[in-house]
């Protein structure tokens, strides 16, 4: 395994940890890959809690995470997202959010250069 297929690796068990605690339990997690021009796109999908809009873009901010610190349901110390951002970044790729708000489930998807 080249170190690239580590920074890989972790980040999608990152997303991975992520689903599983953002989602109810006997929800479903899929995860993804298909080969699109000279690129991988992975995907990690969940029917958990979702994510508003207007947060998608902070959410791999350092720090930053979506619930009020005041809450904390959920844990965490809002780095996960941050550190996957940075080793798909460092092999060329992209990595985004996308959902359609509170209770709608979450969609990370991974764009890498093969």
């Amino acid at each position: 395994m080249n170190p690239s297929d580590k920074k890989f690796s972790a980040a999608i068990v990152n997303l991975l940890h992520n689903a599983v605690r953002f989602s109810p339990e006997k929800t479903k997690i899929i995860l993804g890959v298909v080969e699109k021009n000279d690129a991988a796109l992975c995907w990690v999908k969940d029917e958990g809690i979702g994510i508003p809009e207007a947060e998608l873009e902070k959410i791999f901010d350092k720090f930053y995470q979506v619930e009020a610190h005041t809450v904390r349901r959920y844990g965490g110390m809002g780095i996960g997202l941050t550190i996957a951002e940075g080793l798909i970044e460092a092999q060329g790729g992209r990595i985004w959010a996308e959902s359609k708000g509170e209770g709608q489930g979450t969609t990370f998807k991974v764009l890498l250069p093969i």
